[in-house]
């Protein structure tokens, strides 16, 4: 049976492609890169959301 490839989407590749350039850019390091990462969005000035969390609720324990 013939595998099915996804189509390719270009915005999806620029994203992967710049997310694969900035860890490149901290070593590899995971650590790294989220920490400069966080940097770069506290110097932006940007607004953060903080959307509260979603949770479910517990269900009754029967019997």
């Amino acid at each position: 049976m013939a595998r099915k490839t996804m189509a390719r989407n270009k915005i999806l590749d620029e994203l992967h492609a710049a997310r694969a350039k900035l860890l490149a850019d901290a070593g590899g390091d995971l650590r790294r890169y989220f920490d400069e990462a966080t940097e770069r969005l506290k110097v932006s000035g940007r607004p953060i959301a903080k959307l509260p969390k979603k949770t479910k609720p517990r269900r009754k324990k029967t019997g």
